[in-house]
């Protein structure tokens, strides 16, 4: 599954970081996907079993919480009422949810992380994230604060409630599962890694700010597919192809892919 076209996620070009987003609505993006039920499976069960992991926040997101809660009563996707406790309302969501939400507000004239609740992050764990700059965090990501910081902190800034701004990123994983915390020690991209065992790892984003709080309600849902059912597409295997081609080496070291370059690319 993707969230939208291939070949809008795969343009005729060299690889680029995407800053292309696209309005939508909330509850487009939020709706339930109606084809698998697992997602929350899954969901409900990291909440009980490994919940630290999942959820937190700071003391001063408590009125965020709330206002993101009431806000998916309000579009009818969450059918429990609004709760005085934080953590409650924030298991509601993640239960209730298919998507990751997280919460960030402008700090210092920086966008902070104040509190969510991630159950499917791809390589990286929420409470590591917890009260730091936007900024801060991608700092790890080689090249991107440098093309894109200031162009992404404008955007923030500007946000407007009721709309959801969205965008994708993609990566290629050696698992199917949706939770990658590295805690787990998933499998990894290597030399032996056959493409049957690849896949499109899509994590498609919604942007949009709560309007009592300004706060900025940042949603992601992840789409797996088999890299082979991709490759049986001429024209798209073409297309992945010259973006692995053409990506920066750092950056693909960053994404774990320099093991499977020569593979994926020759032929």
């Amino acid at each position: 599954m993707s969230p939208c076209a291939w070949t809008d996620l795969f343009p005729q070009a060299d690889y680029r970081f995407n800053f292309q987003f696209k309005r939508g609505l909330l509850d487009d993006f939020y709706r339930p996907s109606q084809l698998d039920s697992s997602g929350l499976i899954d969901r409900s069960r990291l909440l009980s079993e490994n919940r630290s992991e999942c959820l937190t926040y700071l003391p001063d997101a408590a009125e965020s919480i709330a206002e993101a809660h009431q806000l998916f009563v309000d579009l009818k996707l969450v059918p429990s009422p609004l709760v005085a406790d934080p953590e409650q309302s924030l298991l509601t969501l993640g239960r209730a949810l298919e998507a990751d939400i997280i919460l960030l507000r402008i700090k210092e004239d920086r966008p902070t992380i104040i509190g969510g609740v991630v159950c499917f992050p791809t390589g990286w764990r929420l409470p590591d994230k917890l009260g730091r700059h936007l900024l801060d965090i991608h700092d790890v990501v080689p090249q991107l604060n440098a093309e894109l910081g200031t162009r992404m902190h404008r955007f923030l800034e500007g946000l407007k409630p009721g709309v959801s701004w969205e965008r994708a990123n993609w990566g290629l994983s050696a698992s199917a599962q949706l939770n990658l915390n590295p805690i787990l020690g998933y499998p990894r991209l290597t030399q032996d890694t056959r493409i049957e065992e690849i896949y499109m790892r899509v994590e498609s984003q919604s942007l949009t700010v709560l309007p009592i709080g300004e706060s900025i309600l940042f949603g992601i849902r992840i789409h797996l597919t088999p890299l082979t059912r991709l490759w049986s597409d001429p024209d798209l295997r073409q297309r992945i192809q010259r973006s692995l081609q053409t990506m920066p080496p750092r950056v693909a070291d960053y994404k774990g892919l320099n093991p499977i370059l020569a593979m994926l690319t020759s032929g």
